[in-house]
């Protein structure tokens, strides 16, 4: 009984798959593609050829697929490169902004002159300060250690 079901399912089923395949062949032939005349060939050929024709076809259509996906993949990489390019841009901005809020541009000789002045008398200052700590570290040590302070030492 089970062996009967199944072949009388396996018949449908084929049936079922040889009605698809005439029906799809019968709307290539309406839509204008001529792939054989039914007097030609026979039904098996016909089939045969049909599927070669719907395989090349999925292979194109493939092809365009991956085509596309190569495409979409490369526009998602401009974008995370423009993002990061605003990203840069905004901060040589900032920075241009901070920059210039905390530099002093002369403009004239005479203003050139006077901050040239004021850079001599304060890079002495400047040097001389890890000496300066030096001396009083030193100091210190001498005179008891950390609790005795001097005067004179600059923290």
């Amino acid at each position: 009984m089970k062996s009967v079901v199944r072949l009388v399912v396996g018949i449908t089923l084929l049936v079922g798959a040889v009605s698809v395949v005439l029906l799809c062949l019968k709307i290539f032939e309406h839509s204008g593609v001529r792939v054989m005349a039914e007097g030609d060939y026979d039904a098996q050929t016909r089939i045969q050829t049909l599927l070669e024709y719907i395989h090349e076809r999925e292979a194109e259509l493939d092809e365009r697929a991956e085509q596309k996906r190569v495409k979409l993949h490369q526009c998602v990489q401009l974008r995370h490169l423009e993002n990061e390019a605003r990203q840069v841009n905004m901060w040589i901005r900032n920075s241009e902004s901070m920059i210039t809020a905390g530099l002093v541009c002369p403009g004239s000789l005479h203003e050139a002159e006077q901050l040239r002045k004021e850079h001599d008398q304060f890079q002495p200052a400047i040097e001389a300060r890890p000496l300066l700590y030096l001396v009083c570290r030193s100091v210190r040590h001498i005179l008891g250690g950390p609790g005795n302070q001097s005067h004179f030492c600059i923290h």
